[in-house]
């Protein structure tokens, strides 16, 4: 993803030279048919993704619902570290 790449690239990394952490987040969840998801929209499919594309993790959101929006950023908190 090149989008992806050039953030990596040009932000300062951390002390021990690993980048800023980057979270895939699916919004409009409240859209996905729950009976029957495309295969993207699955989180095994979402999970695979992020870790093949270099993500911390993956949240699925929902603002209209707010529906893991808190915890969306949360999880990308700690995923950070102070030094």
């Amino acid at each position: 993803m090149k989008w992806k790449k050039i953030i990596d690239d040009n932000c300062d990394s951390d002390s021990q030279n690993r980048p800023i952490p980057s979270l895939l987040v699916q919004n409009k969840v409240d859209l996905v048919e729950l009976s029957q998801p495309k295969e993207f929209q699955k989180k095994p499919y979402l999970d695979d993704y992020a870790e093949k594309n270099g993500f911390c993790g993956v949240c699925l959101t929902s603002a209209k619902d707010n529906k893991n929006i808190e915890e969306c950023f949360q999880q990308l908190l700690g995923k950070t570290t102070l030094t």
